[in-house]
């Protein structure tokens, strides 16, 4: 199994299932319109993939887990 390009799947990992939930739902709040679908393509998305999260997004999400977009990326889930 390939890297992943973003390492929202490991800060989701390290929640527990509550605050995973909920954090779900604030994810999809601050990415919507876009469905739970994209959202999850997103937290799959391999280190290779030619595929970007829009920036405007990433700048969301990065807020959500208290870190910067370039900490959002697949390196270790420090933040």
């Amino acid at each position: 199994m390939g890297q992943l390009k973003y390492n929202i799947r490991k800060r989701l990992d390290e929640l527990n299932r509550h605050e995973h939930e909920e954090m779900i739902r604030q994810l999809l709040e601050a990415i919507s319109p876009a469905s739970r679908s994209t959202l999850y393509r997103w937290i799959n998305t391999k280190e290779k993939a030619h595929f970007q999260i829009p920036y405007t997004l990433q700048v969301k999400i990065a807020a959500l887990f208290g870190c910067t977009v370039d900490e959002l990326g697949s390196g270790p889930a420090a933040g």
